[in-house]
């Protein structure tokens, strides 16, 4: 058995390399990050703008001996259609749809949700956000949030059995939007604050009442000494106010985190995090507490963003987060590839190993074709 583990990670090794060698011979000729001709930060007094922003990815876990989350492969689209208009020098509003398709679901689009946005920002220092916030501005670790959850409807019986409690969300649902507000503040830089609230006060996923809170907090010296200080913290409640289960879920989970960027090296960062987790269920009066260590470092080969981390945790449960961040410890290496096609259209790929809690190789694989397009209507 172990020489067949090690003859399938062989392959998958040789495979990585070969990939990122014919990659690298055809996109030899960099091409510099895409930019629309009409930048949201930059739209002028009274002018309206269509922002058509399509997502299609394949999404494909091939989780073997990973209890804490099932394998799974997502194939679809996400589709934002927004109209922005902007008032004066400071205020933005932004009115659209959110529109969602999974290949092989029953259901045609789903979800389809609407956006409704009001945005003061009189200077790149600030800005309040009310309505539906943009979750590309959030920058929460994997371990307190999963942008994943946005792909699949459920997890299978057998996931469910391996979760290490049994708290009340059994079904990652798809969140595309965060319905809330938003403050952001950089006037006493180094240090910047965030922090925004959402609300679903009707969700056919889950229950109505639930409602999350996040903040960020950075301290920022890269520019002289290459080292950002990072604080963060993600709160849910579950089956709230409105809930007529009996079944209140409360989870709190920080991060403290450093990260170095050497001035003499600055394509390499080396990150270190701390995570704490406390979960709490009122009607079976569980309580998890739960904390974790994870070592990061990134390295930008020629625009290849290679990545590898280290892992280890004690009861760490954190709903929202990937549920891989559950196993006692684990370790990957992987990379992420962007190559843009021309403005507004690129494509991005990436491949991940992972070494499995029992002692075990797996990987994941993901394609997402990116259309970003923003058009002046008047």
């Amino acid at each position: 058995m172990m020489f067949i583990n090690n003859q399938r990670l062989m392959t998958i090794i040789l495979a990585f390399f070969l990939i990122m060698s014919l990659c690298t011979c055809v996109l030899a000729d960099d091409v510099s990050p895409s930019k629309n001709t009409e930048d949201k930060n930059t739209i002028s007094p009274n002018q309206l703008l269509f922002d058509f922003d399509s997502r299609n990815y394949i999404y494909n876990l091939e989780y073997m001996s990973i209890p804490q989350r099932e394998g799974e492969t997502w194939f679809g689209d996400n589709l934002r259609l927004l109209f922005n208009y902007k008032v004066g020098d400071d205020i933005t509003y932004t009115a659209g749809m959110y529109v969602a398709q999974i290949y092989g679901e029953n259901e045609f689009l789903n979800p389809i949700a609407p956006v409704l946005t009001f945005n003061y920002e009189p200077n790149q220092d600030f800005y309040l956000t009310l309505g539906t916030l943009d979750r590309k501005r959030h920058a929460l670790h994997d371990a307190l949030f999963d942008e994943t959850l946005e792909y699949p409807r459920g997890i299978s019986a057998m996931a469910r059995v391996f979760r290490r409690a049994p708290l009340s969300n059994y079904t990652e649902y798809p969140r595309p939007l965060d319905n809330g507000v938003e403050i952001y503040t950089a006037h006493l830089r180094p240090v910047t604050l965030q922090a925004w609230g959402n609300w679903r006060y009707s969700d056919s996923y889950t229950h109505p009442g639930d409602y999350d809170t996040s903040a960020i907090a950075l301290v920022d010296f890269k520019e002289s000494t290459g080292i950002i200080i990072n604080g963060q913290w993600h709160y849910i409640n579950r089956f709230g106010l409105l809930d007529n289960q009996g079944v209140t879920q409360g989870d709190n989970v920080l991060d403290a985190g450093i990260s170095y960027s050497p001035i003499f090296l600055p394509n390499i960062k080396f990150s270190a995090n701390l995570l704490f987790s406390n979960a709490f269920v009122n009607n079976t009066n569980i309580t998890l507490n739960g904390q974790g260590q994870e070592f990061r470092i990134d390295y930008n080969l020629y625009n290849w963003q290679i990545f590898t981390i280290f892992w280890n945790g004690k009861d760490f449960y954190a709903e929202d987060g990937n549920a891989l961040y559950q196993a006692g410890y684990f370790s990957n290496i992987g990379f992420i590839r962007k190559v843009d096609i021309t403005d507004g259209v690129n494509i991005a790929f990436g491949l991940t190993l992972y070494y499995s809690i029992d002692n075990t190789w797996t990987h994941s694989e993901k394609v997402c074709v990116n259309f970003d397009k923003i058009f002046k209507l008047l």
